[in-house]
């Protein structure tokens, strides 16, 4: 069996069962992430920084008018 992962207060609210939103299911395409069919047992450094994310790249180029604020950038 695997590690759970699941908060504990998280799983008494939801039962158990996570449930992705439309809106989630359509981000996902422009998200980089390590996935389960993903080789990951030596990764080039920086490989997935989220400036190479699609998602970071168009909001950098303010896709649909889109700002994001100092503070929302700390942590990229």
């Amino acid at each position: 069996m695997g590690i759970d992962r699941l908060h504990p207060r998280m799983r008494q609210d939801t039962s158990g069962i996570l449930k992705y939103s439309p809106a989630y299911d359509a981000l996902i395409p422009y998200l980089r992430r390590v996935g389960i069919e993903d080789d990951v047992s030596m990764l080039t450094p920086g490989e997935y920084h989220a400036d190479t994310s699609p998602l970071i790249q168009m909001l950098r180029k303010g896709h649909h008018e889109v700002a994001l604020d100092p503070e929302s950038w700390t942590g990229w």
